[in-house]
């Protein structure tokens, strides 16, 4: 994963020229680098109050500096300017973005796409189809179903996109994963994959350029292949055209806004799916005080002759949930921040299928967590 030296050296040489000339064309506010376009994740020093101590007199020079030095005219298009800069020469500059072919930008959770400190240790692809087989057995005794869904990383489908230093190991670990749980017997564990690189040229992608999380289209392949395996259970739900929802565009919050050049590019239109008919039969009831995305709660769907669904999952949900709702009479939402597996909801809400979502770059740190 090293990059050639002399690779660094060219983009020193550009970012120091590119440099200069923004300095020289700040005196054009709003032309090229617009004030608004740059945030950060930090709160900027305040304008200080009059020193009203003897301590405050000895502390004002510092705190008057700071606030100079957040606030002088051309320093947010200077910013600005300097991160567009770097992202042309695919120099990121932040440690959670990593800038790829084309203008992709892929989402980094600090092992390098999957490279770095997150492969399986000896024994512990057994521990963690050990704990799924236990986890499936719980939810048997209640006579529900359990199923293990892995959204795929978007390096995983777009892998002619990444950097050149990409190189992911073989086996990946999420496939060792899906081995190891058929080796046990278990054909609950679902890793989408080869589903994704199937749709992936197809319009809308499964991911775009400079997204973080998959499309709702890809969340409707997931869903065909949820649907074929409850199939022959006694929780079967219809299998529905992606052309029965309705197609509609959000802005996500894409790796652009973390490179700090939001607006400075364009992002495509992040597709998701819905069914009207059916959100406006929803009631949505908090299980807790706390109302966030990520706070659990519970939605009736109107749908009177579905099953009952405890979904158990992270962001991802937010696309594959509003395609499974028309299929279940209720569904429970909870983090598995909040817990890898919740008995307590299980015995609250006696769930027909319970799926347990976990995005695979994550997967080596929840079973860590799930089976110390």
């Amino acid at each position: 994963m090293q990059i050639d030296q002399r690779v660094e050296q060219r983009r020193g040489l550009i970012l120091s020229a590119g440099l200069v000339i923004i300095l020289l064309l700040l005196h054009l506010p709003g032309v090229l680098f617009p004030e608004r376009q740059v945030t950060e994740n930090r709160r900027l020093a305040a304008m200080p109050a009059w020193p009203a101590s003897l301590r405050a007199i000895r502390s004002f020079p510092r705190v008057i500096d700071a606030f100079v030095k957040d606030h002088f005219p051309a320093r947010t298009r200077l910013i600005g300017g300097l991160n567009w800069l770097r992202y042309l020469v695919g120099d990121s500059g932040v440690r959670s973005v990593i800038i790829g072919k084309k203008g992709w930008l892929y989402f980094d959770n600090g092992t390098h796409l999957g490279m770095v400190d997150c492969l399986p240790k000896e024994g512990e692809i057994d521990r963690w189809t050990a704990q799924i087989d236990q986890w499936t057995r719980a939810v048997a005794k209640g006579g529900g179903n359990f199923y293990l869904l892995i959204p795929p990383d978007k390096e995983r489908v777009y892998p002619e996109n990444t950097p050149k230093w990409y190189a992911p190991p073989q086996p990946l670990p999420a496939e060792q994963l899906v081995r190891g749980a058929q080796a046990r017997g278990l054909k609950n564990v679902l890793y989408f994959l080869p589903e994704m690189l199937r749709t992936k040229s197809e319009s809308p992608p499964a991911y775009g350029p400079l997204d973080t999380h998959w499309t709702g289209p890809a969340a409707h392949a997931a869903y065909l292949v949820l649907a074929e395996h409850l199939r022959t259970t006694d929780s079967p739900i219809d299998v529905w055209p992606v052309d029965r929802y309705m197609q509609f565009f959000m802005a996500e919050e894409g790796l652009e806004r973390m490179l700090g050049i939001k607006g400075l590019i364009t992002a495509p239109p992040h597709p998701l799916l819905k069914h009207p008919e059916t959100d406006k039969r929803v009631q949505k009831t908090w299980l807790t005080e706390k109302q966030d995305s990520q706070s659990p709660y519970m939605v009736e769907s109107g749908n009177a002759d579905g099953p009952v669904l405890l979904f158990i999952g992270d962001s991802f949900a937010g696309a594959l949930l509003p395609v499974l709702r028309p299929h279940f009479r209720r569904i429970v939402f909870s983090h598995h921040q909040d817990g890898s597996f919740r008995p307590d909801l299980i015995e609250q809400f006696s769930p027909d299928v319970v799926i347990l979502e976990v995005v695979e770059r994550d997967l080596e740190k929840f079973f860590r967590t799930a089976t110390k």
